[in-house]
């Protein structure tokens, strides 16, 4: 995590010093008293942003985008600044308040119509900000809004017959939109051109491992399950020399063998999954999370007794952490989770009741 922030805090500043110099030394602005005068309103917000002074940052660089033009030689300098500060602009995780800000959506576009218009529908600043804004909307239910500007993008990569990272992070984007519209076979057909371009890519190994394991899941979901424990299988090998790496495929290698009724093979790829987690120890939630699905794969097997250990350990634990104050974010929503253990207990427990009497007679 500190790497992260570092590496974070260093391209902050290399782009710092970039749009700095891009606003001070562009030709034809308007006057050199206005260019310094933008030029040391920036570098004073960043400064605010880098001590954590949002919003102090987000009031100086909101003033340069009232002041500067959007368009001739400015524009560059305008779109640098907006797709910046539109990351500091609330909510800072849209997907979780479902929250509208109008501006932040005013500033995506119009940093994308501009690194189209100035750099081409290709360059990387003009795919990132639609990556960014399709991102937005999703998080507004705007689905379709979403995909067309995604499709767009793919549209100009093929367009120009070259195959890149930039094009593979579009398809697994749409990819998830078309999940999260429960159209399966779409999204699959999207996995399968992103695993496609993972394999023709150089150096592609995180990329290939992250292909695989995405389409195992829509072939999951669209029931293909004997095509999942291929590209799973697959995952898994690749990822060998990563305890959380071979874990994630793992479990959803479990959920295949689980849709083909293969509860034995289920329940120990499940526990293969669990001690790679707890040696990796670097994710709680994924832990438990693992735990409840062998629990309910347990309890398809008619293994009640363990379902209903696992199950009891699952909602002491949620509800443990659910209690504490300042939690990190998690992929999941713990109160669910809870509530899932809960809904699948009573019968479990009932099941267990009935194996017992039986056993009695």
């Amino acid at each position: 995590m500190l790497a992260i922030k570092k590496n974070s805090i260093t391209i902050r500043v290399i782009f710092a010093v970039l749009t700095a110099m891009s606003i001070l030394f562009a030709p034809n602005l308007v006057d050199y008293s206005n260019r310094a005068r933008w030029c040391a309103l920036y570098e004073e917000g960043d400064r605010a942003i880098t001590a954590h002074d949002y919003e102090k940052g987000i009031r100086l660089w909101s003033q340069i985008l009232r002041e500067m033009p959007s368009t001739g030689t400015d524009a560059l300098s305008y779109a640098d600044i907006a797709i910046q500060l539109e990351r500091f602009l609330p909510p800072d995780y849209p997907f979780m308040s479902k929250r509208a800000n109008p501006e932040k959506e005013r500033l995506l576009r119009t940093a994308s119509e501009i690194y189209a218009r100035e750099l081409g529908e290709l360059n990387s600043d003009t795919l990132h900000a639609r990556d960014q804004l399709a991102f937005y909307l999703r998080s507004q239910n705007r689905d379709e809004e979403a995909s067309s500007l995604i499709r767009q993008s793919i549209a100009a990569c093929q367009k120009s017959g070259k195959q890149s990272a930039a094009e593979y992070g579009l398809h697994r984007h749409l990819s998830l939109i078309l999940t999260e519209q429960k159209r399966y076979l779409e999204a699959t057909d999207e996995s399968e051109k992103m695993l496609a371009l993972a394999r023709s890519l150089k150096n592609s190994g995180a990329f290939l491992s992250i292909s695989l394991n995405f389409l195992g899941c829509d072939y999951i979901r669209s029931k293909q399950f004997e095509k999942a424990v291929t590209v799973l299988t697959e995952a898994i090998d690749i990822d060998k020399g990563s305890d959380i790496g071979q874990a994630i495929p793992l479990c959803n290698l479990a959920r295949a063998y689980e849709g083909m009724g293969r509860y034995s093979d289920a329940i120990a790829t499940c526990q293969k999954a669990l001690i790679l987690l707890h040696k990796s120890n670097s994710n709680e939630w994924k832990t438990v999370e693992t735990e409840l699905q062998l629990a309910l794969v347990y309890n398809k097997a008619k293994q009640y007794s363990n379902a209903v250990t696992l199950l009891h350990h699952v909602i002491k634990f949620s509800k443990d952490k659910a209690s504490k104050k300042n939690l990190e974010h998690y992929e999941y929503d713990k109160a669910i989770l809870i509530k899932d253990c809960n809904l699948y207990l009573i019968p479990a427990q009932a099941a267990l009741l009935e194996s017992h009497k039986h056993l009695s007679r």
